[in-house]
């Protein structure tokens, strides 16, 4: 497997459970103007009959007022991601997700923040 195979898994269990906010893989498209939406991105992936990966899942909302976060909304999608990556741990027999991190910081442009959780994923290579 790739890097690749690892963002669509979790692309692939994201979807169902969070279906009414836009999901991206590897960056958000540059005229993305949702007020908020999740990008899924990951590091490089190692070989092996076990393949282990750092899964970002970042879930971006638009401030409230200027520099000040939408806390709630934040953390209510954190909760989202982090308890659905669970559940398709406890419901499978090939991949499994270990949530590690998680910190809020301000987004690039100044008008938003993001929760940015981190998860290693662990796959075995059939």
């Amino acid at each position: 497997m790739i890097t690749d195979d690892a963002i669509k898994a979790v692309y692939k269990k994201l979807i169902p459970a969070v279906s009414a906010v836009p999901v991206y893989q590897y960056a958000r498209p540059a005229n993305c103007i949702d007020p908020a939406y999740f990008v899924i991105n990951a590091l490089p992936i190692g070989s092996g009959i076990l393949q282990k990966c750092i899964i970002n899942v970042n879930a971006y909302c638009d401030d409230v007022a200027p520099g000040v976060p939408d806390s709630l909304l934040l953390a209510t999608m954190t909760n989202l991601i982090i308890s659905t990556l669970d559940q398709a741990t406890a419901e499978s027999s090939d991949i499994f997700f270990f949530y590690q991190q998680q910190n809020v910081y301000r987004g690039e442009e100044l008008k938003d923040h993001y929760s940015n959780m981190r998860f290693e994923i662990r796959l075995l290579n059939n």
